[in-house]
């Protein structure tokens, strides 16, 4: 929806929402004065006043409160469900605007040291890709998110071919936003027990537990069976006199003490499914929006294939919440030691469980699964979406880059500089030398987010842009010491650069992104490992944007001139002021900055 649309919806919808917050309102008014009225008339009609009994106006005055408290509820589910929706429209609109920051989780704690190019591309942490990306409200969409933008697997055409189904379905992508939100809100508040929750969910992706298929042994049916008949009758023969309350107690007694022997496994799936189980109903809805769509792309066929297989995924789902729900019924004292032992309601509930587990249980993990990657591929959608002016990769073979208007994606949009790149071969360097801030490891940054972005799916910041759908990615940008390894940052670089080198070796094409690289050593040896490594990508499928200051190194343009080029970027003085214009040119760069840089901070370098 572009800018016009949304914000006439939004306009249409915020009237609804303030009616459907009085009408919530108005309903529990009319509940508290029922609940008045209902004692009232209790006690006048116990005093002789009115022609009823008390008791036929106590009950009249229930059934009154529980219907309004009822259609209370489903009123703030409507008010819920407009809210939700109105903040989705209000947050597309913010996206339009360039506006991507609304609170939520930059997922800082995904990055891994080790990645090829998390760090270096601003992947994940504050103002990331996945910062602006994240439109997720689950643990595990946001796990597959990361798991998504970290991947460098080479399913890019068939990830774009989702990304724009979804981008153009807004009805769904709206419709799957309220259910997440409904489910989010059901999330605990207290910070512990939504990170057990979490646990417990994340546990739900890999397989079984064992323990979860194992139920009452044969024995225990028998028992439980038994006991429950034993129960009832002695319960009933109690109540119409047939036997004294010792026959009651007795049984009641000996029924106890069986269930305590069985005290231990209940209780351990109690505390596993009781922590889901206020999430079961809010999954079992988003299980049913995402089967009710029918995706035409290929990926977006496999994402659902497992919710469809047998039981739909939302009848199984609901029946594990009627299950769960029958297990914690031994939380209510009055219930567990009255019924609970007179019907060995434990080990009915029990054997419940572990029969649907049996059951549904390999389906669980592929299930779960597939929702939260749906989540991920909603939140890609949603960026794509927000950005209407960025070019969708062309994939081709024909060439390994090409971009005309390339800019930096995590950047304002006011704040961009385009400049073209086109890298046709392997076995290319480019050497990017510039003045001190003038834009050169930016322009590296951009490159690599493109290729990344492009592989997800996404739009790209450029006008357009031709990528090769085999090409990788590696960084060496930066490095820094570590005190916990007893790394100095010489050999955090070194290793990084073999890591490099060692990702050449498993990608038709490698884009190597090196950024003032060896500064951890004198500057004759970072000159001549600088000049051999570069050696070394030449001779391998890798195309290399470095990066440096090393003017030296554009030498190697003119020793090898089909597989080097030098570039440069480049800043004017106006005065004391230095001004960037972040436009790549051809050629060396003809003059330095580092002296004014200094001179203008207050060191004492004297005047050229």
């Amino acid at each position: 929806m572009d800018e016009p649309t949304l914000g006439a919806r939004i306009q249409t919808l915020r009237p609804k929402v303030a009616s459907a917050r009085r009408r919530e309102s108005r309903a529990g008014a009319v509940a508290v004065a029922l609940l008045f009225l209902g004692v009232l008339l209790t006690i006048v009609s116990a005093q002789g006043f009115l022609p009823l009994p008390w008791w036929a106006w106590s009950f009249g005055s229930l059934i009154a409160i529980v219907a309004t408290a009822r259609l209370r509820a489903r009123l703030t589910r409507r008010r819920l469900t407009a809210e939700i929706a109105l903040q989705w429209l209000e947050r597309s609109l913010s996206r339009l605007q360039d506006r991507f920051d609304f609170g939520q989780d930059d997922g800082e704690g995904y990055l891994e040291e080790t990645h090829p190019f998390a760090r270096d591309l601003d992947l994940f942490g504050p103002g990331s890709l996945y910062h602006r990306i994240n439109t997720t409200h689950t643990v595990l969409g946001r796990d597959a998110l990361a798991e998504t933008l970290s991947s460098t697997g080479p399913d890019a055409r068939e990830r774009q071919a989702l990304v724009q189904e979804l981008a153009v379905d807004s009805a769904f992508r709206e419709d799957a936003e309220v259910a997440w939100c409904l489910l989010e809100k059901r999330n605990p508040k207290d910070r512990r027990d939504l990170e057990r929750l979490e646990r417990t969910t994340r546990s739900l992706l890999e397989s079984p537990a064992p323990w979860l298929n194992e139920g009452p042994g044969p024995v225990a049916k028998t028992l439980a069976w038994i006991g429950t008949l034993t129960g009832t009758a002695a319960a009933l023969g109690a109540f119409f006199e047939l036997w004294p309350l010792a026959v009651l107690a007795a049984v009641w007694a000996i029924q106890l003490f069986i269930l305590i022997g069985f005290a231990a496994p209940v209780s351990r799936r109690l505390v596993f499914f009781e922590t889901l189980r206020t999430t079961l109903d809010a999954w079992t809805e988003v299980l049913t929006r995402i089967e009710a769509w029918q995706p035409q792309s290929a990926l977006g066929q496999r994402l659902v294939a497992p919710l469809h297989e047998g039981t739909p995924a939302s009848l199984a789902v609901r029946r594990l919440k009627v299950l769960a729900d029958r297990l914690s019924w031994r939380r209510n004292a009055f219930f567990a030691f009255s019924f609970g032992v007179l019907w060995m309601w434990d080990l009915h509930a029990w054997s419940g469980l572990a029969n649907w587990w049996r059951r549904n249980g390999e389906r669980v993990g592929p299930i779960f699964r597939s929702a939260a990657r749906i989540e991920a591929e909603l939140a890609l959608a949603t960026y794509a979406a927000a950005v209407p002016g960025d070019a969708d990769a062309s994939f081709t073979s024909d060439t390994w880059l090409a971009a005309e208007g390339l800019e930096h994606p995590l950047l304002p949009r006011a704040e961009r500089v385009a400049n073209d790149l086109s890298l046709e071969r392997a076995g290319r360097v480019d050497l990017v030398t510039g003045s001190n801030m003038s834009g050169k490891s930016t322009f590296l940054r951009a490159a690599g987010l493109a290729v990344v972005m492009a592989r997800l799916g996404l739009p790209v910041a450029a006008r357009s842009f031709g990528l090769h759908p085999d090409l990788g990615v590696v960084t060496c940008m930066r490095v820094e010491d570590s005190l916990r390894r007893g790394a100095s940052r010489f050999f955090a670089e070194a290793t990084r650069l073999a890591t490099c080198l060692e990702a050449t070796n498993h990608a038709p094409a490698t884009l190597c992104l090196l950024d003032e690289i060896l500064a951890g050593t004198n500057s004759k040896e970072r000159h001549e490992a600088t000049e051999a490594l570069l050696d070394a990508l030449t001779q391998r499928p890798a195309i290399t944007l470095v990066a440096t200051h090393d003017l030296e190194l554009a030498e190697l343009a003119g020793q090898h001139p089909d597989q080097v080029r030098v570039f440069h970027f480049r800043d004017q003085a106006d005065g004391d002021t230095m001004v960037f214009d972040y436009q790549r040119r051809e050629g060396v760069l003809p003059a330095t900055n580092a002296l004014r840089v200094l001179r203008a901070l207050g060191l004492p370098i004297p005047n050229e």
